[in-house]
């Protein structure tokens, strides 16, 4: 089952709080700018049905694991999103 990762990656809880939703692919599914940490899930997510639709139709089933203030997706996830990117700026030459 596939997990995808809600996480804040603003230091601390700000009044501009950037957070995203990635795939245990490394994909970047969605990200977002909210005023307070709280409404992560649901901006990104819960009051998202086009995003909940989406991404049932990528995945099948998946698990959403929203991550606690200065947590970010395992290492293994992050190097995958790394190495995404680095394919995308390839693509661009």
């Amino acid at each position: 089952m596939t997990k995808i990762y809600l996480f804040n990656n603003s230091r601390g809880d700000t009044d501009w709080n950037n957070v995203y939703a990635m795939a245990d692919t490394g994909e970047v599914l969605a990200s977002h700018v909210c005023s307070n940490v709280g409404f992560m899930h649901g901006d990104l997510y819960g009051h998202r049905p086009e995003r909940q639709t989406a991404w049932k139709e990528k995945f099948g089933d998946f698990k959403i694991v929203e991550l606690e203030q200065g947590q970010v997706p395992p290492k293994k996830v992050l190097e995958k999103n790394r190495i995404l990117g680095e394919k995308e700026k390839e693509k661009e030459k």
